[in-house]
């Protein structure tokens, strides 16, 4: 992509200058004063070629992680938290394995930590979601054009440049206030940020005694649950059945017989549902028959300013829900989605399915919550 293409891109859909390359940068500081007096201003076909280009670079390696990014890496302190020295110590080794252009899958390949107890250490999830987003790719997420959902936080993960001192946060007054830096991210990301959020806004809500619906806008359901200990859903014209970890179609129930590769000769289900958030844990996931996959990392001081995020196996953040400000039992979900994931029917369901996995996450096992 050219220097100039590239600046002109920015310009016109306002992308930060910051996310040029140096190059670019120049231009952009050159174009901009003319561009502002509306004196410069590229033909249809230019800006279509910049656009191109311009996703034709988000679709292939994305921007490098560098040695000096990891090395500024760290976590919240929480109480059961993982072993801050053990896990400082892997992220200089694996930014120097990256300054000098050597693999790092030998680093982190089942890597383990130390934690349990009521010692202090850095935030299970946020660490393990780093680790894991690092062993996919050496590469920042690619796949869908630069745009405000691209580097959403979905954990409590932080730079030590941005939190200065709190880094490491060693005696309880440090801790407490990296807590409460958190905790302020975290409303904002739960309020103004949401509500900024371009997207398609859905809401997930009770619609009689046993039935829940998500719908658009306009009021339209697009999919329906039913049931309390067996649930079925509706999309499109057809029923599903949740059963055990895998959501078929009720016409092929008569013929369905779990087996051990799954489905013992029936069809593929549409999709799995792995797991489920309880007790602080994001242990949910949803994966599909095409391999994609669909994670649900949380960010929450508490049940008050939760957000979680949809991110598929690609790193990309396609959607985001959260909660009332006091959520009750029967209180809707919102769902923001990405406006670049099509929202199919089996993607539907899949944002249904999980819509009650933010309340679910502040219940422990056998103490309800799930919605």
């Amino acid at each position: 992509m050219a220097p100039e293409q590239e600046a002109f891109y920015a310009l016109h859909w306002n992308v930060p200058r910051s996310e040029l390359s140096m190059a670019a940068q120049l231009e952009y500081d050159r174009l901009r004063p003319a561009w502002e007096r509306g004196e410069t201003r590229p033909t249809a076909g230019e800006l279509e070629a910049a656009r191109l280009a311009w996703e034709g670079r988000a679709r292939g390696a994305g921007r490098p992680v560098t040695g000096d990014e990891i090395r500024d890496t760290t976590f919240l302190i929480v109480v059961r938290g993982y072993d801050v020295a053990q896990v400082d110590d892997l992220l200089c080794r694996i930014a120097a394995e990256i300054d000098a252009d050597r693999p790092i899958e030998p680093l982190i390949d089942n890597v383990s930590f130390r934690s349990g107890g009521w010692a202090r250490g850095y935030d299970v999830q946020a660490v393990d979601w780093f680790f894991e987003q690092l062993r996919l790719d050496h590469h920042a997420p690619a796949g869908m054009t630069q745009d405000p959902w691209r580097d959403l936080a979905v954990t409590a993960q932080f730079t030590r440049t941005e939190i200065g001192d709190l880094a490491g946060a060693t005696t309880r007054q440090a801790r407490q206030e990296l807590r409460g830096y958190y905790s302020v991210k975290c409303w904002k990301a739960r309020a103004q940020d949401f509500d900024g959020l371009p997207g398609v806004r859905l809401r997930w809500e009770w619609a009689g005694l046993t039935r829940r619906e998500l719908r658009t806008q306009e009021k339209q359901a697009i999919v329906d649950c039913r049931g309390v200990s067996r649930l079925t859903f509706g999309a499109a014209g057809r029923r599903f059945a949740l059963i055990g970890d895998q959501l078929v179609d009720e016409a092929e129930i008569p013929s369905y017989r779990p087996g051990k590769h799954g489905t013992g000769g029936a069809r593929i289900p549409v999709l799995h549902v792995v797991g489920k958030h309880y007790d602080h844990s994001p242990g949910g996931s949803i994966r599909f028959p095409d391999q994609g996959q669909l994670q649900f990392p949380v960010q929450a001081t508490e049940r008050a300013n939760a957000v979680m995020t949809a991110v598929d196996e690609a790193g990309n953040r396609v959607a985001r829900y959260r909660n009332p400000f006091r959520p009750l039992f029967r209180d809707p979900v919102e769902i923001t989605v990405h406006p670049d994931w099509e929202l199919t029917d089996q993607r539907a369901l899949a944002l249904a399915i999980s819509a009650g996995w933010l309340r679910s996450y502040f219940s422990t096992p056998g103490g309800g919550g799930g919605g």
